[in-house]
């Protein structure tokens, strides 16, 4: 039975070091700032200071969503240096010792596939050059949102899936998207409704039939986590994979 790991943003790992460093089996999905990037290797560095956690102990995974870095922007000039913008934080991941990367694309409505297709496979390429698997996000709208349509675009280009699943929405769709990707996925961002115990079950189920290993909680205050870690904590434990 394969070992899940609940992740959490770095603004919450500052906000509890002291709570943090007494758990296991943690770790920590890092948006990026892309005009930050010099300053990643000491932020992260303090960061494990902080929580008393060696880096070899603590799985970090990347990501970035910045609103102004879109490889599938119809402008060209924005793609094409939204390409440049991506490679550099991988340069800097792989300098850290590689790991998992990914992007967040904003809604895109598939008029210029091919483009598309183009950008994100010279990035996975890329990537895969410097030890870094670059995954892409499902968007809620446009032709990102269509399962199928995501598994073409994993299929043809060679990313990896990090499937967005908002937990208090009708389970149906998660479910799809799950099912129809499973082989593909290796990160999950669960957002809101953790309490909504139903469709949680039937989500978590699914997911454990993926070989994901990696389950980001969109917690951000220390309240909010407590109850939140521990129920998803109870739910892994029962089925051997904490």
């Amino acid at each position: 039975m394969k070992n899940m790991k609940i992740a959490v943003c770095p603004d919450f790992v500052f906000s509890s070091s002291n709570e943090l460093s007494e758990l296991n089996n943690f770790g920590i999905d890092w948006n990026l700032n892309p005009y930050r990037l010099p300053l990643l290797k000491d932020e992260i560095s303090y960061l494990l200071n902080t929580i008393k956690i060696k880096r070899g102990d603590l799985e970090i995974r990347f990501c970035c969503s910045d609103l102004k870095v879109d490889i599938f922007h119809s402008d060209e000039k924005i793609a094409n240096m939204s390409l440049s913008i991506l490679k550099s934080c991988i340069d800097y991941i792989g300098k850290l010792g590689g790991g998992y990367f990914t992007i967040r694309p904003q809604l895109f409505s598939g008029t210029f596939w091919d483009y598309a297709v183009k950008n994100l496979k010279e990035l996975v390429e890329y990537g895969n050059a410097n030890g870094v698997i670059v995954c892409i996000e499902n968007t809620s709208g446009g032709i990102l949102s269509n399962p199928k349509r995501f598994r073409e675009l994993l299929e043809k280009t060679g990313a990896m899936a990090t499937v967005d699943i908002f937990i208090d929405e009708e389970s149906s769709e998660s479910l799809n998207f799950l099912k129809t990707v499973s082989d593909k996925i290796v990160n999950v961002h669960l957002h809101g409704g953790v309490s909504c115990q139903n469709n949680l079950d039937t989500v978590l189920d699914a997911l454990l039939n993926t070989d994901c290993a990696w389950l980001s909680v969109d917690i951000s205050e220390i309240d909010e986590s407590k109850p939140a870690r521990e129920l998803l904590s109870c739910f892994l434990k029962e089925k051997g994979c904490v």
